[in-house]
């Protein structure tokens, strides 16, 4: 499964998914190929925008989100790329947890945990019955197809 987050992006979509980023405790936005934290960039919004210069000893990312709750443009596109950088934080977290999945493996894993049951003596062991129905309903989304032990077997070159 090709990841979304990247601290390199090429191209619209890949700047789209980590224009906002944190880096330390701060968000950061990539701007061309600067990158520049979030507060400065909605400084120098608000300056073009609107005239508006903030104090400089209120300008650290901690006290400057105290200052974004007026009726402005600025100030919702400041909670937005705020909100925005912590879940690609989260969505970074999971796809370095998740490793390099991919669709043709997670497919194999439930197979085998279908093959599994299959051939199970024991059926207290092991999957619980609905695992092993809900694995059925994944695969044919996941496939396309119905699970059948010995079609599978074959697929994934499984002895039983």
């Amino acid at each position: 499964m090709k990841k979304l987050v990247t601290e390199n992006p090429k191209g619209m979509i890949e700047h789209m998914h980590n224009f906002v980023f944190v880096k330390g405790k701060e968000v950061y936005v990539r701007v061309g190929e600067a990158e520049i934290s979030l507060v400065e960039y909605i400084r120098k919004m608000d300056k073009e925008l609107y005239g508006i210069e903030h104090d400089e000893e209120y300008c650290n990312a901690i006290d400057f989100g105290e200052y974004m709750d007026e009726d402005r443009f600025t100030c919702g596109m400041y909670l937005a790329l705020v909100g925005f950088a912590e879940v690609r934080n989260y969505l970074k977290e999971y796809e370095d947890k998740l490793g390099e999945a991919t669709i043709e493996g997670i497919t194999e894993n439930v197979a085998r945990n279908c093959v599994a049951w299959d051939t199970s003596k024991d059926k207290t062991e092991g999957l619980l019955p609905e695992v092993y129905l809900s694995d059925r309903y994944l695969y044919k989304q996941l496939t396309g197809e119905e699970y059948n032990f010995s079609e599978v077997c074959k697929k994934y070159h499984i002895e039983y």
